[in-house]
């Protein structure tokens, strides 16, 4: 039975937890939140209603990063990006040498983040850091019932390398079989789709997220004006990738692999897409949807068009007007090529 260690209680770390608990994975959720903790020390039991509907276990749930990562195969990291530095100092001491790290979600380069700073705190660190995003749509109910909303039929995932990538296939794909690897981090960074739909809907939804009006983030915020929008942010995304040698897929072909969603169009295949259809918008602009996405995905994404000399003016608009609404620095703060260590085009495209 293999060891896994969950980190973050959230809405996909409980989905995750329980799902691999229900599959007999020996689990622990590594959590510093003390409510969950105290709420977890006489009943582990958790409900998991939606699309699959079981009881289920969750065997250890603690703070203590010694004993939550001792003799641990696999670590998944479910918590926000803009904590995966802080996560990866935190633990580095505590990993075995070889556990496979897999980040739920990676946004863009995170193997390449990840890897590098636990390899200078560990230098004895041999595993993999695989990036994907999330097999799961889900929300937490409460402590001990979460809802899955949503599974994604096919998820890409990569490591720094490709052989990375293929050792990792078996224990990954039993675990989760609809992860499927890809030739390189950039073919799965490119499709992080989250960072093309969340900051354009909320900018463009703004007064409304600011005054804290209850609507439906999809349903109500992706009007057809917002949505043409997108689709222009897409294409940009598209030839980014193009001008490294990278062929990826339009965002209505890659939410049609995760949910099936058909349509005629983006606006449709969005506006048909189940788990899209509960989402209700954030009522404050402090939210993920905009400084995680453009900070950890979105800021990579531009500089490398910089450098490839790819013309993306939506895309530095919405950079631009989160940095100035959300008074957050991103070429300071953000995942930027410096901070991952690619510094040339040559670096990428081998």
């Amino acid at each position: 039975m293999k060891k896994v260690t969950i980190i973050g209680a959230g809405n996909i770390g409980m989905a995750v937890a329980s799902y691999l608990s229900n599959k007999k994975y020996d689990v622990t959720l590594l959590t510093s939140n003390k409510e969950v903790i105290n709420s977890f020390e006489n009943d582990n039991s958790v409900t998991v209603s939606g699309l699959m509907s079981f009881e289920t276990m969750i065997k250890n749930v603690t703070d203590d990063k010694e004993a939550a990562l001792k003799d641990t195969e696999v670590v998944i990291i479910t918590t926000p990006a803009l904590y995966h530095e802080s996560i990866a100092i935190s633990i580095s001491n505590y990993l075995e040498n070889n556990s496979l790290i897999v980040l739920f979600s990676g946004k863009f380069a995170g193997s390449i983040l990840i890897e590098s700073i636990i390899k200078e705190k560990k230098p004895k660190y041999f595993g993999s850091v695989i990036e994907a995003t999330s097999v799961f749509s889900a929300r937490k109910l409460n402590y001990h019932h979460v809802r899955i909303r949503g599974i994604k039929n096919l998820v890409r995932y990569a490591s720094v390398s490709y052989e990375q990538t293929k050792a990792s296939e078996e224990i990954l794909t039993d675990m989760f079989p609809s992860l499927a690897p890809v030739n390189c981090f950039l073919e799965r960074s490119f499709c992080d789709i989250g960072s093309m739909l969340h900051p354009a809907i909320s900018l463009l939804n703004l007064t409304k997220i600011e005054t804290g009006t209850e609507f439906k983030f999809y349903l109500n915020g992706a009007t057809q004006k917002v949505v043409d929008l997108i689709e222009i942010l897409d294409h940009e995304r598209i030839s980014i990738a193009k001008s490294y040698n990278v062929t990826v897929p339009t965002l209505r072909q890659i939410i049609f692999e995760y949910y099936g969603s058909e349509g005629d169009n983006l606006y449709e295949v969005i506006h048909n897409t189940i788990p899209y259809q509960e989402s209700v918008a954030p009522v404050s602009l402090d939210h993920r949807y905009l400084i995680e996405d453009v900070s950890e995905s979105l800021l990579p994404m531009y500089e490398l068009a910089l450098q490839a000399g790819v013309n993306v003016p939506v895309m530095k608009s919405i950079i631009d007007l989160t940095m100035f609404i959300c008074d957050y620095d991103f070429y300071l703060k953000g995942r930027t090529l410096s901070k991952l260590g690619i510094n040339k085009c040559e670096a990428l495209v081998k």
